[in-house]
């Protein structure tokens, strides 16, 4: 089963482990705030049981977690596409695994659960040249296609969430009936025909790469689109480039306990052409037969079992050189520590003002150990509350929620760019930290929110300061 530490309220924290190694210098940091252990026990096999424990636990209660939700609506607007002030179009990032669908496996060293994932916005990329479908195909093929969730264990018992998205061929999908729902990870010898895009939780892009008759066969090189829809760059094009559009849904849906999509409680939309026309460029050309090897090779087919750990890292972004277990970081302070008011005639500003907010840093430098504190004596955070209408732009619990998060991974970036730049002053962190933070702030308001030393000048109601603390 998982274990977890006691979390210890002297404000020590266990270094949390990032290692920026240069010929005279070694940098270890931490913030020393509670003493969680997000690491599992591994003496159990990794069932969906443990892994549904694992998830709610830990996972759920993360910064990680709530960050892949970066788009903050009204909690009691339940529809996927949002309007927001601008008349921007923002959609929901709600998605919820499927439990009662999960399958569990192991593949070498790493143990896998595996399900699908209900998002109530998915967007489906249309590799290999189609785009050139005709419009009912284009949207049956992404009818077809799989949404999936994978929660990958590794041997000292950290666990990784990983998204994937299945895509076939046309042709695959029609001889299936356009039905591939027998797809898994764990299975070999499946004949699938198609794409898989591998992101984080937060739907950060790690890799993308091409299956033919069941086997990994090439990874896919993908150019970026510029505002024009021009390719951003194809210094390194060897022949031809296809456009890469994407086929989007939208739903709406009540969860029912931890399952998503019972009947009566979920309307989707159908799949259609992004309206944005957002897409990428793939370069068709760079298949220089199958890099990975033969059919059966557990390094091949899962970067599992190899003398090196760089297949693992192209395929799932797991075990990359300098990279940390994001996914292991507890939240820092959690929501409830923060208290908005509004501050405005009719409601229209809320603020809440956190006090003496801080992160103990240390540095090795070839002597003795260095401890020194990044601290902020205040900090504010502000969102709309109401707009002029009197309708609810951004409720308390929002908000809240907004500026955990956004202090949260600020101090995480802060952290990293510590390592990076061991010289860093006191001043130049405190700064990044704060700016980080306003950034964050923008990001999950679309704009409208910030954070920063000062507040409203003449508030119509006194914010009551907070001050900082851990999460419980």
């Amino acid at each position: 089963m998982f274990t977890l530490k006691a979390t210890n309220f002297t404000r020590i924290r266990l270094i949390a482990a990032l290692f920026l190694v240069t010929l005279i210098t070694i940098v270890f940091w931490a913030c020393n705030k509670t003493d969680k252990n997000f690491t599992q026990a591994n003496d159990d096999t990794f069932t969906t049981a443990v892994a549904k424990e694992w998830w709610y636990a830990h996972f759920n209660k993360t910064a990680l977690y709530r960050s892949a939700a970066v788009t903050y609506v009204n909690s009691n607007n339940a529809q996927a596409i949002v309007s927001s002030s601008a008349g921007k179009k923002t959609v929901s990032s709600n998605k919820y695994p499927y439990w009662k669908k999960a399958v569990s496996f192991k593949k070498d060293k790493l143990e896998w659960v595996e399900m699908p994932l209900f998002k109530e916005y998915s967007k489906i990329p249309l590799p290999g040249g189609m785009g050139n479908l005709s419009a009912a195909e284009k949207k049956r093929v992404a009818q077809a296609s799989l949404n999936r969730v994978l929660l990958i264990r590794k041997p000292n018992g950290k666990v990784l969430v990983r998204q994937a998205t299945i895509i076939p061929t046309a042709d695959y999908a029609r001889s299936r009936n356009y039905d591939i729902s027998n797809f898994s990870f764990g299975k070999t010898n499946t004949g699938f025909n198609g794409y898989v895009y591998i992101s984080d939780w937060k739907s950060k892009h790690i890799n993308s790469y091409e299956y033919k008759n069941g086997v990994l066969d090439n990874k896919l090189k993908l150019i970026a689109a510029t505002a024009n829809g021009l390719p951003a760059t194809a210094a390194t094009l060897i022949c031809d480039l296809v456009w890469v559009p994407n086929q989007t849904q939208s739903c709406v849906t009540i969860i029912a306990g931890d399952e998503p999509g019972n009947e009566g409680t979920t309307t989707c939309g159908e799949y259609h052409d992004d309206p944005t026309g957002a897409g990428e460029w793939q370069d068709v050309c760079v298949d220089d037969g199958n890099p990975y090897g033969g059919e059966d090779d557990p390094c091949i087919m899962w970067g599992i079992g190899c003398t090196e750990d760089e297949d693992l890292c192209t395929l799932y972004g797991i075990d990359c050189p300098g990279d940390e277990d994001v996914e292991d970081e507890p939240d820092y302070t959690c929501p409830d520590n923060f208290t908005f008011v509004s501050v405005t005639n009719h409601d229209l500003w809320q603020e809440a003002i956190l006090t003496d907010v801080y992160c103990n840093l240390l540095r090795l430098s070839g002597g003795p150990k260095v401890w020194f504190k990044i601290s902020i004596s205040e900090l504010y955070f502000g969102v709309p509350y109401y707009n002029v209408e009197g309708n609810l732009v951004y409720s308390k619990s929002t908000a809240q929620a907004m500026a955990a998060d956004a202090i949260n991974r600020a101090e995480f970036d802060m952290r990293k760019y510590f390592a990076r730049n061991n010289s860093a002053t006191y001043n130049q962190l405190q700064e990044y930290w704060i700016n980080k933070t306003n950034e964050y702030m923008k990001e999950f308001s679309s704009g409208r929110g910030k954070a920063g030393k000062t507040g409203s000048s003449n508030p119509k109601n006194i914010v009551p300061p907070r001050k900082y603390e851990a999460c419980q």
